[in-house]
């Protein structure tokens, strides 16, 4: 069976924001004008090791910013340098892998949703499941060199503060509105952490416990370690949300401590087509805040 090149673009418009390792392989492996470009997560050792063919290593702690609260969007320089090494287009589609099941590669997600590029995907299972499954990976040395760009890749892709200031509050709330949030509960909270954590036996922070009225669904709940860490079929991740006491009807906002766990629960909350946001600030903030004391609770997990 042949495949045009109409139809490979027309195949990427269908992809949903989680795609299977087979399905990637399957769509490198026939010729496209469009460029699809696999984004690396993992250790820079583990990459250089082995990792697909044409993917491109990213230190993923770049999608951070400095301390104290580095959970944070990065400044637009950052955000720009990160766009130029990837030699970002308009047309271009990313699709993101780790190896930890997917946080780093929720965080990435995140970040490009918030500076308003959104043709990114996220391999489901990451490099644990390409290589549990036996996929092809080459080593640095016999990596052929990406292709020259296509016309059709559009105009370059440079984010500025206007485009993050109408993109990132799609995805992202900040300290102030959270509380009011809180306050007036208006929102649901979805707490990724360990349960020590949340229960604030775990000392991460001046203040420790949980925002007021959270719910806890630790985001390693979210994957099945007997299926190379991908995420659960997706009744089974409604179910665990319901269970913790998430209403899939009503505004989410998740954090850990420093918006990296949740990465993973705000990838999930977008595949489920919840109405979901982050809080990048966090615990980091949250828990070191002097205005946050009245809205912090010790209880531990039901």
């Amino acid at each position: 069976m042949t495949h045009s090149i109409s139809s490979q673009t027309s195949e990427l418009e269908h992809w949903s924001l989680l795609i299977q390792p087979q399905q990637l392989l399957d769509y490198m492996q026939r010729p496209t004008e469009t460029r699809v470009l696999v984004v690396d997560l993992s250790p820079k050792a583990t990459f250089e090791q082995q990792h697909v063919e044409g993917a491109m290593w990213l230190d993923p702690t770049r999608t951070k910013t400095h301390p104290p609260f580095n959970g944070k969007l990065p400044e637009i320089q950052q955000l720009q340098s990160i766009a130029a090494d990837l030699d970002l287009h308009h047309n271009d589609h990313l699709v993101v892998m780790d190896a930890e099941g997917g946080a780093w590669a929720g965080r990435f997600v995140w970040l490009m949703l918030s500076i308003g590029f959104s043709n990114v995907h996220v391999v489901d299972g990451g490099r644990i499941a390409w290589e549990g499954l036996g996929l092809p990976m080459v080593n640095t040395e016999s990596d052929p060199a990406a292709p020259p760009p296509a016309s059709v890749r559009g105009s370059v892709f440079l984010p500025d503060a206007s485009s993050v200031a109408a993109s990132a509050p799609a995805v992202s709330v900040d300290l102030s509105t959270l509380k009011e949030l809180v306050e007036g509960s208006q929102v649901q909270i979805w707490d990724a952490r360990s349960a020590e954590e949340f229960a604030g036996r775990r000392v991460t922070a001046k203040n420790n416990g949980h925002i007021k009225g959270a719910c806890h669904l630790e985001w390693t709940s979210l994957l099945d370690p007997r299926n190379h860490y991908r995420l659960r079929p997706d009744a089974d991740l409604s179910k665990l949300l319901t269970q913790a006491g998430l209403d899939p009807d009503r505004p989410i906002v998740t954090h850990c401590q420093t918006h990296h766990r949740s990465g993973l629960t705000f990838l999930v909350g977008r595949q489920l087509g919840l109405d979901i946001k982050a809080y990048p600030g966090s615990w980091s903030e949250w828990g070191n805040s002097d205005s946050t004391g009245h809205l912090i609770e010790q209880t531990g997990v039901a």
